[in-house]
């Protein structure tokens, strides 16, 4: 019996002692994943993604300073002023072809970017500041010219169509952090990734200093936003052509006065109406391709046409443009083989005698 004992109290020591040492790893449990938060609390706190959070809390908010504080507004308008203005000068035809439009418009560029700038900057600390965006109305007497232009830039970059989605990978190195922000728009049907560059401050915080990667945005956006209308106005151009149709186009440059200092070139080509209502006047564009692949786009506007009275018939087409010997893409006329020329027109709007229309839509808003 006393050896029963023994053995009973061995075993109730080992699983006393069990228990105990149980309950001593479970408090260390505990205290472990309390530090883990607090340090891991304190490490979240120096990351660039709490650093946009306190950013997304302070627009919420209308909290100007913890925003402005996380916000290198000077920096970040500047440098987005710079690179909208590189993106449409790249991709606008005219400009390359033309030095002296070109020289022209960066002039006039340069000497804007501090007041449009400056508009820009005014124009997020009133949506921060009120949760409304105060700039210039889209009308001939609102807003001065400075703030048209930030109006514009702002339309052109599409942020208005944009969601925030998610927060992806950051990259660190030297006090300086590139985030990569993924937004969507519901409009589109798009993602799209816009990286940013950040600074840390002394406190271990951050902020946004520059957007990295804002040309290839803008053509990204550019591609989707113009394959959404495409889409819009295909049922639109659809109905259109149905009631006008305009071929056999050829092109020839004409002296434009009986000295021959000017010259004009026009193209005509042979117009068939079909529709049940009469049209009065039709707007487009002549595209003219080169053997090259090149093409050369000819807009033109309020060309008049006499149909029959039941909206039917054919008559001719013609337009002229004046050719100016100062503009280089005007210049090249003269250099193209008109005769090679592929010549396809595209009619994007249609003005009846009772004054409705129908016309391509120029935007998704």
């Amino acid at each position: 019996m006393k050896g029963a004992c023994q053995m009973e109290t061995s075993t109730e020591e080992k699983l006393r002692h069990l228990l105990k040492n149980k309950k001593i790893l479970g408090i260390a449990a505990v205290i472990l994943l309390i530090v883990g938060s607090i340090l891991g609390y304190v490490h979240y706190r120096h990351t660039p993604k709490y650093t946009l959070s306190l950013i997304q809390d302070a627009v919420k908010s209308h909290d100007w300073e913890t925003f402005s504080r996380h916000v290198d507004m000077d920096t970040l308008t500047s440098s987005t002023y710079d690179q909208m203005a590189d993106y449409f000068f790249s991709n606008n035809q005219d400009l390359q072809d033309s030095p002296f439009a070109r020289n022209l418009v960066q002039g006039m560029v340069i000497s804007l970017k501090p007041s449009v700038v400056e508009s820009m900057k005014e124009g997020a600390r009133d949506y921060i500041k009120t949760g409304k965006l105060n700039g210039a109305q889209e009308t001939d007497n609102a807003g001065n010219e400075a703030d048209q232009a930030a109006r514009n830039l702002e339309k052109k970059s599409g942020i208005y169509m944009l969601t925030l989605k998610d927060v992806t990978e950051t990259e660190k190195a030297d006090g300086l952090a590139s985030v990569g922000l993924k937004f969507h728009s519901v409009k589109l049907n798009h993602d799209f990734t816009i990286r940013i560059k950040m600074r840390q401050l002394q406190d271990g915080t951050w902020e946004v200093v520059s957007i990295e990667n804002l040309k290839e945005y803008l053509k990204e956006f550019t591609s989707s936003y113009q394959a959404a209308l495409d889409k819009a106005n295909k049922p639109i151009q659809k109905k259109i052509d149905s009631q006008i149709k305009i071929t056999g186009l050829s092109a020839e440059i004409v002296p434009g006065d009986e000295f021959g200092f000017s010259k004009h070139l026009v193209i005509t080509g042979q117009m068939k109406l079909s529709g049940n209502k009469v049209i009065n006047k039709i707007d487009g564009i002549i595209k003219a391709r080169e053997n090259n692949g090149k093409v050369h786009d000819i807009f033109f506007n309020n060309i008049e046409i006499e149909p029959d009275s039941d909206g039917t018939g054919s008559e001719e087409f013609g337009i002229g443009r004046e050719l100016n010997p100062f503009i280089e893409s005007d210049k090249k006329w003269e250099e193209i083989n008109l005769s090679a020329l592929q010549l396809t027109c595209h009619v994007s709007k249609i003005t009846y005698s009772d004054g409705s229309t129908l016309e391509l839509k120029t935007s998704l808003d």
